[in-house]
C-alpha cells in the first residue's frame, strides 16, 4: 500500500520472509505508506524486522502536490455516497490548512496525511510492527483519528507455540491452539493455512502438515 493507498484491509495472512530477501531494502511485511482508511490485522509475519511498518509518505511531499490533492479530493463530493461510506473522510475538514507548509511531518494539518489506519491483533516473529515516519522514529503513537494501534505482538519463535517443532524447515506454521501470542495480541485468530494458496498448494499443505502419512 504504497503512495497514500486507500481503503485497503490486509487480514489473516501469513506472511514468510524468503532467504532470498533477508538482505533487501525492501524488508516489509506489510507497508502503509500514507494511506487511509487502512484495516491491517490478525496478521502473522515471520523473519520481517518490519512485519507492519506505518509511514507517512506524503507529509514531506512539495507544498504543490499536497495541495493539488486537498483541491482534487474536495471536488470528489466526499460526504456523499459512495465516499461517506468511509466517515474518517470527514474528520479531515478541520485539519486541512492552505496554503500548506513545505514539511509538516510534526504537524496534524496537512493534506495527505494517513488517516483512520487501524493496525491489530498482528503477530511479528523476530520483528516489530511499528510506526516509522521518515525523520526517525517516534516514541509514541497518536490515537484515532489517525492511527489505532493496539494488541499487537512482537514475539521471538521460541515464544510463539507453533505446532511444530521445527516450522522453518517443513515450512507448517499451524499455531498451538493454546499459544500465550492469542493472548498477548488479543483478538488474533487462527490463519486458515489450508485455504493459503492456489489449489495444488493447498492440497501439498493438507498432505505435509494437516494429514501427514
Amino acid at each position: 500500500m504504497d503512495a497514500t493507498e486507500h481503503g485497503f484491509t490486509a487480514t489473516r495472512n501469513l506472511i514468510v520472509q524468503p532467504l532470498a530477501l533477508q538482505s533487501s531494502a525492501c524488508n516489509y511485511g506489510v507497508f502503509d505508506n500514507g494511506g487511509r482508511n487502512n484495516i491491517i490485522s490478525s496478521n502473522l509475519c515471520v523473519g520481517y524486522p518490519n512485519c507492519v511498518r506505518i509511514a507517512d509518505y506524503n507529509l514531506i511531499s512539495t507544498p504543490q502536490f499536497s495541495e493539488g490533492m486537498v483541491r482534487n479530493f474536495a471536488a470528489l463530493r466526499y460526504r456523499s455516497p459512495p465516499y461517506s461510506h468511509y466517515p474518517g473522510l470527514a474528520d479531515l475538514d478541520p485539519s486541512i490548512s492552505l496554503p500548506l507548509k513545505t514539511n509538516c511531518s510534526n504537524r496534524e494539518k496537512c493534506g495527505a496525511a494517513p488517516w483512520h489506519v487501524s493496525v491489530t491483533s498482528n503477530v511479528a516473529v523476530d520483528g516489530a510492527v511499528k510506526l516509522s515516519p521518515y525523520g526517525g522514529e517516534i516514541s509514541s503513537v497518536p490515537a484515532l483519528p489517525r492511527f489505532n494501534f493496539s494488541h499487537n505482538a512482537n514475539v521471538s519463535m521460541a515464544a510463539v507455540g507453533f505446532a511444530s517443532a521445527h516450522p522453518t524447515v517443513d515450512n507448517c506454521w499451524g499455531i498451538n491452539p493454546k499459544s500465550p501470542i492469542f493472548a498477548a495480541a488479543r483478538g488474533f485468530k487462527q490463519i486458515q493455512l489450508d485455504m493459503v494458496g492456489p489449489p495444488a498448494f493447498r492440497a501439498a499443505y493438507a498432505e505435509r502438515c494437516v494429514n501427514p502419512q
